[in-house]
């Protein structure tokens, strides 16, 4: 099935070492700001964020493409 799998897939490493430090120490102010109104952002929050601003910013589709057709 690695034929079924898009070209970019072999070319993409799966795992990363990335600090995030910075980002739980954000997430607790944010979440210490807002304790009065119950919301809490979690860490997928940001990775969510983090993903869909990669794909945005790498103008690559997020599904395979084939003449100009999502497969």
């Amino acid at each position: 099935m690695k034929d079924a799998l898009p070209k970019i897939a072999s070319s993409c490493p799966l795992l990363s070492d990335v600090p995030v430090d910075e980002m739980l120490r954000v997430r607790e102010q944010l979440n210490a700001a807002n304790k009065d109104t119950g919301a809490k952002i979690s860490v997928n929050d940001f990775v969510i964020k983090a993903a869909a601003l990669a794909l945005k910013k790498s103008g690559l589709p997020p599904c395979p493409v084939q003449d100009g057709q999502a497969i």
